[in-house]
């Protein structure tokens, strides 16, 4: 299931009995989430890829229920109650909440956030779903939570959200230091049963270890043993002592033009540089062979029917991109983006 804010029975029945605009609020989250829950149960049955992108027009859209609690409460947010909106907005449109063109509602939130929620109950819960969803604007109350929360265990886990942050702003020696010492204090502070959006807090500490041990900016990739449309062998020991892009993907990181066209373009870059491409197909097996027949896709494939490549990269959500240098090791980690592009030819003319 998607990783958001799943409020219980109780808190929604708290919520629509509460006098004023709270009420509304709490209808509007209620309906939003029986109508998602809906629509991702047909989209998990459907196997088929095409249908899979029909659905995809029509997952039901959260900015409108953010728009309805805004209306609601944007004048209560410091509101203890607030929280439970708050967290429901992090973990379902978090876009509104980084919308440059309409700065207001971030502002609005983050400020009542660091004013009035930082040693709230159910803080650290809110600081796990912000680091699923993290933007550098929410680190200073992720910091703030890991020190003024009012206990232990919610410090502990804003400590592991701003562990998780720190991941998307690099890998250097020092990040990765910092990344530990909050971790330590994560797995000191934080009950081993403890749960948030359904996952043990346990498997988020050892997922970020795994990560900082394996996957970081300077480690080598860890090889894969994968195989093509064809059942051939796909691993990263093909390719070797060349500039290699590893790319994690499916039909729907490619339903528009421009990011098929990208992906060609990073492949061509590669091949002029006697580098590599290989693809992590994480959809339907027969639309990847049709991708390739219509020369869609024109780099090497290994399909990942069981997500057992995905799962060891620790990849969350796709397109993904880790490019590694000649002799293997990691160089960066992110979306396919012109960056990369760019990397690519410095990591060709490079003779380390």
């Amino acid at each position: 299931m998607k990783t958001r804010w799943i409020l219980s029975v109780l808190s929604i029945f708290t919520l629509s009995l509460a006098y004023g605009d709270f009420g509304t609020a709490g209808r509007a989250m209620a309906q939003y989430d029986q109508s998602y829950d809906s629509w991702e149960q047909r989209f998990t049955y459907t196997q088929d890829d095409e249908t899979r992108l029909q659905l995809l027009k029509t997952r039901p859209e959260a900015r409108r229920t953010t728009q309805t609690i805004i209306k609601s409460i944007g004048t209560q947010l410091n509101d203890p109650q607030s929280l439970r909106a708050i967290a429901w907005i992090y973990a379902n449109d978090s876009q509104s909440l980084n919308n440059p063109k309409a700065p207001e509602t971030g502002k609005a939130i983050r400020s009542a956030l660091m004013r009035s929620h930082f040693n709230q109950a159910g803080a650290g819960d809110l600081c796990i779903t912000i680091s699923q969803n993290f933007s550098p604007l929410d680190l200073p109350f992720l910091e703030k939570v890991a020190k003024q929360a009012s206990n232990e265990i919610e410090q502990g886990l804003a400590s592991l959200s701003v562990s998780v942050a720190l991941s998307s702003l690099g890998s250097d020696s020092e990040l990765v230091a910092k990344r530990l010492e909050y971790l330590r204090t994560a797995i000191k502070t934080i009950p081993t049963e403890k749960q948030v959006n359904g996952k043990k807090v346990t498997d988020i500490i050892s997922d970020q270890l795994y990560v900082i041990r394996f996957l970081s900016k300077g480690r080598k990739a860890p090889d894969f043993a994968g195989k093509d449309v064809t059942g051939a062998p796909i691993s990263l020991t093909s390719a070797k002592g060349k500039v290699t892009a590893l790319v994690f993907w499916s039909a729907k990181d490619v339903s528009k033009p421009s990011q098929l066209e990208f992906l060609q373009s990073m492949q061509s870059r590669l091949s002029k540089v006697g580098g590599e491409m290989i693809g992590i197909y994480t959809g339907e097996l027969g639309t990847l062979r049709q991708k390739l027949a219509d020369r869609e896709a024109t780099w090497k494939n290994a399909f990942d029917g069981s997500g057992e490549i995905t799962k060891q990269f620790r990849i969350s959500q796709t397109p993904a991109v880790f490019l590694l240098d000649k002799t293997g090791k990691i160089h960066s980690i992110g979306e396919p983006n012109t960056l990369i592009n760019l990397s690519i030819q410095a990591l060709a003319d490079s003779t380390e």
